[in-house]
């Protein structure tokens, strides 16, 4: 009989940890839709740059997330994956205690702060769905992952347990990086962040419109995202943009984005 794993077994052979990495997979579908940020970016449509700065952001956080080559994929990256997804879905299901206890009040103003009607209530039916559907099933998914991995014992075991204690970690990164840089380096490394988000947030529009657009039209639009309170100048955010295979080229004076080329 054929199995899920099949594909994946032909590619990479055979692993103790195959089972684990094909329930991870099925609660990443629903975690995209819960939370759809990265859903155009995923699709088989979207544009390779956009997917390149994803890329990038998953590369700068492997020691957490267990991100990595398929081909060099092992214990401990699996059990950075499984504790970052555990610490992820309980993270979002402990905030459903504070978006429950706002008042009117507290929750209009929250709504103001973000330009964003509604932001209250809809992050309180997705922490909702995190109670009682996403943490409970990755809780089933970490005793199963768990499970798995004392069977295999050994080394094997040891690199699980040591990755999963590296992914929890992925909360406290989170929130490291939403205190004040306190350097040069952190508040370049947050702008160049930012410009990533804004490619996964309007990379398909730019996609769409690429030949009406132009570099500075695209810097004042990252300006306008983020309430001109990220600094960058417009130099530094096409080298960003254009390294990741937004080309660009020039056509009547103007510089344009022509089929990801220079043209």
């Amino acid at each position: 009989m054929a199995s899920d794993l099949d594909p994946v077994v032909a590619l990479l052979g055979e692993k103790w940890f195959w089972p684990i990495l094909l329930r991870l997979d099925d609660l990443e579908g629903d975690l995209v839709e819960i939370l759809p940020l990265l859903e155009p970016v995923l699709r088989d449509e979207s544009p390779d740059w956009t997917f390149n700065c994803v890329l990038d952001v998953a590369n700068t956080d492997s020691a957490v997330n267990g991100f990595c080559d398929p081909r060099k994929i092992d214990g401990r990256s699996i059990g950075r994956m499984v504790g970052a997804k555990v610490a992820l879905c309980e993270g979002y299901a402990a905030s459903y205690a504070f978006w429950k206890a706002l008042t009117a009040k507290q929750a209009q103003e929250i709504d103001e702060a973000f330009d964003e009607p509604g932001v209250v209530k809809e992050c309180t039916v997705v922490a909702l769905r995190f109670v009682e559907e996403l943490a409970p099933r990755m809780r089933d998914i970490k005793r199963a992952a768990m499970g798995i991995a004392m069977d295999e014992g050994g080394t094997a075991e040891l690199d699980y347990l040591l990755g999963y204690y590296q992914g929890t970690g992925i909360m406290r990164k989170i929130f490291e990086r939403m205190k004040p840089s306190r350097n040069k380096r952190q508040t370049e490394l947050k702008a160049r962040h930012c410009v990533f988000l804004f490619a996964v947030l309007c990379g398909a529009e730019i996609e769409e419109t690429k030949s009406e657009a132009n570099w500075p039209e695209l810097h004042r639009q990252f300006e306008e995202a983020f309430d001109y309170k990220v600094e960058i100048s417009e130099d530094a955010f096409k080298k960003i943009l254009s390294r990741k295979g937004l080309k660009a080229g020039r056509l009547a004076g103007r510089v344009i984005i022509v089929d990801g080329r220079e043209g």
